[in-house]
């Protein structure tokens, strides 16, 4: 749901107008693998990411989701940043 809700706020896109997650990850792979970070008492920080409904979308053991909207690209400066 959290995924879900972020990619929503992002792209200004209602949530009964996205198709449901399910049809496109499998939560509970997703779920499985964030966990498998943290199994045999090893400390640290894993990662994943993946596009979803035009967004890149960050999910890490910690619980922070980040949603990067792949459609909205700042413009560019002489600046090289």
């Amino acid at each position: 749901m959290t995924i879900s809700k972020a990619i929503s706020h992002v792209t200004d896109t209602p949530m009964e107008e996205m198709p449901p997650l399910q049809e496109t990850v499998d939560c509970d792979a997703l779920e499985a693998l964030i966990h498998s970070f943290g199994a045999d008492g090893m400390a640290g920080i894993g990662m994943m990411q993946f596009p979803l409904h035009g967004c890149t979308v960050r999910v890490d053991t910690t619980g922070t989701v980040q949603v990067f909207d792949d459609n909205r690209r700042l413009p560019s400066d002489d600046t090289g940043c």
